[in-house]
């Protein structure tokens, strides 16, 4: 058992929050075990003797509130102090990534290297009173926490800008932007946004949307988008065609979840209706999204494998000059700590890129902001870091969509209804309407933040750095904005670029100079007044030479 002591001012804690709280082990997989609050403590009673560590939603001061991991700890009857374990991994985790990003020649003197030092020596404080003094080891702990993720925060923005610069100038085509469009809506505004500002569009395809009766297919709105971006020569990428989650699977289909081989029929003739239907629209298939999480249907691992194998086939045989994706959600994978048929992520795209599929793309999707499982906000070093795990799949890579929202969602809100004819004032350039920026009565704990409580403006900073450290690695073919305009049925409520009531909101504006940037090969993560640290460095490392 894992028990980790927190206190507040003087004394110990009377509650501490512990939504989204979950254990993890070795190569960050998830580790079974229940995790609660009583009398001062964090108590993690794992199902397994393996050293853990405990990620849980944390106040990281300027920073946010951020989903944060200890390091991995064996168990003992002494609680562990939980800043002090937090601080202890950042610091660790800064020294990874500086290898990791052969940024380890950065001089001491370099303004990162002092703020993680600063961290280090904080550090070392808290532990010289872990024992004696631990009301006092907790705020040197949570003052290096704090550093640390400063520190690491400015390090991947620098090696974003650093990547950004070699790939942008190396003569080969820039990487490409998208955005996912949700066929609830049409317009004539929209598509001229879609037209100026990005380079394809991605056609989300729900099973329960397109097929809502066996049988009976409502092509109607599809075919709004995919017909328009025929005529304006706008690429598409279409799917998933296969998800088992909720928001996709339609009523009709859970009466054969234990019967494999109606399942399996059923499949392929959904797959062949959409493919035969749009072959000769689309460029990219999203395949298949969230099999890895496998948690309505709960399928056998072969049985996860043998679909994608013939969904994969299936759809090269129909359309050979299609290019084939397989999508991976919720990438930090907090699913697997609770859900022991289903396959961590990152090891999910492992097995698919060795199984000999004929697959063309892996997908990663990003969303936080949201109190839903595995929306929880992480820090930027974590989101670059997490990219990096797919850098050894030999498979090119395209982020299937990345989101943050506008505004804090309430638990169980109602979505505002969309309204078509309000998508006229979608090029008017009105600020942002009342709708995304109202003030939620959810506690802000619910899902974290990134610096201050979700508004408009701070989703767009988010969204421009967090597409930026995206198209920077050079295995990323492409990135897609995880929604165009906010709709009833959004995964991930308030993410939109564009209000229900149709205006923009600033990220579209972001969104727009960020494609822009692209284009003239001058896009970096950081602004010109962010860049005294790489403007330092440059003179050092000039000095140096």
């Amino acid at each position: 058992m894992l028990v980790y002591a927190v206190y507040d001012g003087d004394q110990p804690a009377e509650s501490f929050p512990l939504q989204q709280a979950h254990l993890i082990g070795a190569n960050d997989i998830g580790v079974q075990g229940d995790v609660a609050f009583r009398e001062g403590m964090i108590i993690c009673e794992k199902r397994s003797a393996e050293s853990a560590s405990l990620v849980l939603l944390i106040d990281a001061g300027e920073h946010g509130r951020l989903m944060l991991p200890t390091c991995l700890l064996p168990d003992r009857e002494e609680p562990y102090l939980l800043y002090l374990e937090l601080a202890r991994h950042r610091i660790k985790f800064f020294l990874v990534k500086l290898e990791d990003w052969s940024l380890f020649e950065l001089p001491d003197d370099h303004p990162i290297m002092r703020q993680w030092a600063r961290a280090r020596d904080s550090f070392t404080q808290a532990l010289g009173l872990e024992r004696t003094d631990p009301v006092r080891a907790q705020e040197f702990a949570r003052s290096a926490l704090i550093e640390a993720i400063g520190a690491g925060e400015k390090l991947t923005f620098m090696h974003a800008d650093s990547l950004l610069g070699k790939r942008l100038g190396n003569g080969e085509p820039p990487p490409t932007l998208g955005c996912r469009i949700h066929q609830s809506q049409f317009a004539e505004p929209l598509a001229e946004i879609v037209s100026r500002d990005f380079d394809y569009v991605s056609v989300p395809m729900r099973w329960r949307e397109v097929e809502p009766e066996e049988g009976e297919y409502d092509w109607k709105k599809f075919d709004r988008w995919i017909e328009w971006a025929g005529k304006a020569r706008c690429p598409v990428m279409l799917g998933p065609i296969i998800d088992f989650r909720p928001l996709s699977v339609p009523e009709w289909l859970y009466i054969w979840e234990h019967d494999y081989d109606t399942l399996y029929d059923l499949l392929h003739e959904h797959i062949e209706a959409i493919v035969k239907r749009y072959r000769s629209s689309v460029s990219i298939w999203n395949i298949a999204s969230s099999l890895h999480i496998n948690e309505s249907f709960t399928l056998a691992y072969d049985q996860l494998m043998d679909l994608t194998r013939m969904a994969t086939a299936l759809v090269k045989s129909l359309h050979p000059a299609g290019r084939t994706l397989v999508e991976v959600t919720e990438p930090f994978g907090e699913y697997f700590s609770g859900h022991p048929r289903s396959v961590p992520p990152i090891v999910y795209a492992e097995m698919i890129a060795q199984s000999g599929f004929k697959l063309d793309l892996v997908g990663m999707n990003i969303q936080v902001g949201h109190h839903n499982r595995g929306q929880a906000t992480r820090d930027f070093m974590q989101i670059s870091s997490i990219l990096d795990s797919l850098l050894y799949l030999e498979f090119p890579v395209i982020v299937t969509g990345i989101g943050a929202p506008s505004h804090r969602p309430l638990r169980g809100e109602a979505k505002a209804p969309a309204a078509d004819e309000a998508n006229a004032q979608a090029g008017s350039g009105e600020a942002p309407s009342s709708d995304d920026s109202a003030p939620s009565k959810e506690a802000p704990d619910a899902a974290g933040y990134y610096r201050e409580p979700w508004t408009p403006v701070r989703q767009a900073e988010w969204l421009r750095k967090a597409l930026s450290i995206a198209v920077s690695k050079p295995f990323v073919e492409s990135a897609v904005c995880h929604e165009f305009f906010d709709h009833p049925s959004a995964e991930l409520p308030g993410g939109g670029l564009i209000s229900s009531m149709g205006r923009p909101k600033p990220a579209l504006t972001a969104v727009a100079d960020l494609h822009r940037d692209l284009r003239r090969r001058t896009l970096r993560c950081t602004t010109p007044d962010e860049r005294d640290w790489v403007t330092n460095h440059d003179r050092a490392a000039g000095q140096s030479k």
